[in-house]
Order: C-alpha cells, then structure tokens, then sequence
C-alpha cells in the first residue's frame, strides 16, 4: 500500500511503514551492534538448541537491545517443512528456560526470513540479572528428513 505515492522502508528488511501513518512503527538498529547467538550458520536437522548450547550472557548487558531470529533456509525431503524457533532465557543453566520470543515458519524456504524484536516489545527478557544467559532453540522441526538454518543475535 502506498499513500501519496510515499513508502518508508527500515534498514531491517522484512519491516516497512508508511511514512505519514502515525501509528505505524519502524525499527532499525541504528547504531547498534550485533553480537550472534549462534555458531554462524547453524543448521539444525532435529529439534534443539543450536551451538552454543549453553548461550550467551546477558547478566553484563543493560540499555536497548533488539533481538532477531533469522532462518536462512528450511527444507525437508518431501512433505511440507514447519519449524518453531525460539529465543528463551535462563538464569539457571536452561534448567528451567523462559521463553522470550518466537517465529514459526512453513517451508521450503531457500531465502532469508528475519524477525526482529525490539526492548519494548520484550521487556521480560533477563538482561542484566546475574547469571542471565540467552540462546536459540528450535522447539518443533516437522518434515520427512527436515533440515532448518538459523541464526540469531542480540543488537546493542
């Protein structure tokens, strides 16, 4: 859709506005940083927490962050693809994770697909609390022989 033949378009790719809309919202990292969560790529072909397991800290951090979660691809031998990505926190080795955000995603897909979450959007996040660690797990991966590639980082 357009208005007045204007469209605004975010540095993140898969996030637009229009520009003269005040309700709508457009987020960028701006100046920030991305730190990955990830061993970049990670493909995954069984439902689980992708390298490294044991996360990332996040007890140092405070300020504004984004999270994003990207599946670079998903596939499976036949049958239709389906993935559940999850970006979950802990403050006692995963023992008990939270889970911070999600994206489900129906495949095949062979281009990127990127979510990106802003702090106000995910204000239960642990960030700052002692042992806070974060991590990527992909909690459902359906499919004949699926295969997924993720990724997923913290922007600061």
């Amino acid at each position: 859709m357009e208005r007045d033949g204007k469209m605004a378009v975010c540095a993140a790719r898969a996030i637009t506005r229009e520009a003269g809309w005040p309700k709508a919202r457009c987020y960028t990292p701006g100046k920030m940083q991305p730190t990955s969560l990830t061993t970049d790529p990670q493909t995954l072909t069984a439902a689980g927490p992708a390298a490294p397991t044991t996360g990332f800290a996040i007890s140092g951090l405070s300020g504004d962050y984004t999270l994003e979660i990207t599946v670079q691809a998903l596939s499976s031998a036949s049958g239709t693809p389906k993935a559940r990505v999850v970006l979950e926190d802990t403050v006692n080795g995963f023992t008990n994770a939270v889970p911070v955000v999600e994206m489900n995603v129906q495949g095949p897909l062979n281009v990127p697909i990127t979510h990106l979450f802003r702090s106000d959007e995910v204000p239960s996040l642990r960030i700052g609390v002692a042992s806070a660690m974060l991590r990527l797990n992909v909690y459902e991966l359906d499919g004949t022989s699926p295969s997924i590639t993720v990724h997923g980082a913290i922007w600061q």
